[in-house]
């Protein structure tokens, strides 16, 4: 199976569909606020300018912004019309010793393709024995610096929802992350990661804050502990 390929389709589903819905919240924002903004300039008894304001900075202002997103987000999208161009590939040619990192893509996808076959594919994870793709990024397992697992919860219709970011740095400290509902996946991917780069940092948000702001001599301290083992 071709599952850099098909993990690249994934990855520019996932880019369209998020561009698709700041389209439309930013459309019905605008809509809504510029409603209120005719109604007040036509009530009898306006709110005032506390009224435009407050419509202006609660719907208008984030609606334009919404609209922003999707103009460079669909920049991006053209951008990736050539797989070359996606980080997903560059990110691959960048693991590759020199003698590979030149081949022809098909090739370069092989390479990985064979690593892959044999791991586990966990949401928008793949972990094999020696490579790893992760949302947009792949990474090699001798380069990947730190792995982190971050629970988030959030309201919906009076409920608590829990999510499960999983989010893995390489030597450049270059990041991506990969969300769960299900813990069970989370847990069974952050644990084909440890058992994959057993010398990389771990931990939660806090850990993955300081790894991220560490120093550079911290830094290549690490990755030379790293290369070491």
């Amino acid at each position: 199976m071709e599952y850099c390929r098909e993990h690249l389709k994934q990855q520019k589903g996932r880019k369209k569909a998020g561009t698709a819905v700041f389209l439309v919240v930013g459309v019905l924002m605008i809509l809504i606020g510029g409603f209120a903004l005719f109604a007040f300039a036509v009530a009898e008894h306006s709110p005032g300018i506390a009224g435009v304001v407050a419509a202006s900075l609660l719907l208008v202002l984030p609606g334009l912004l919404c609209l922003w997103q999707v103009v460079r987000r669909t920049k991006q999208n053209r951008g990736l019309t050539d797989p070359e161009n996606s980080r997903l590939v560059q990110s691959i040619r960048r693991e590759l010793p020199p003698e590979q990192a030149g081949l022809p893509l098909e090739q370069v996808f092989a390479l990985v393709d064979r690593d892959l076959a044999e791991g586990q594919h966990l949401g928008n994870a793949v972990v094999g024995r020696d490579w790893a793709l992760i949302a947009d990024l792949a990474v090699r397992a001798e380069h990947i610096l730190g792995i982190f697992l971050t629970v988030r919860a959030a309201r919906s219709g009076g409920l608590y929802v829990s999510s499960y970011e999983l989010t893995v740095c390489n030597a450049r400290r270059e990041c991506a992350s990969a969300v769960f509902l299900d813990s069970k996946k989370a847990d069974a991917c952050r644990d084909a990661l440890y058992t994959m780069a057993p010398g990389a940092a771990r931990g939660g948000n806090a850990e993955l804050v300081r790894l991220l702001a560490a120093p550079e001599e911290a830094l290549q301290k690490w990755n030379e502990k790293i290369m070491r083992q």
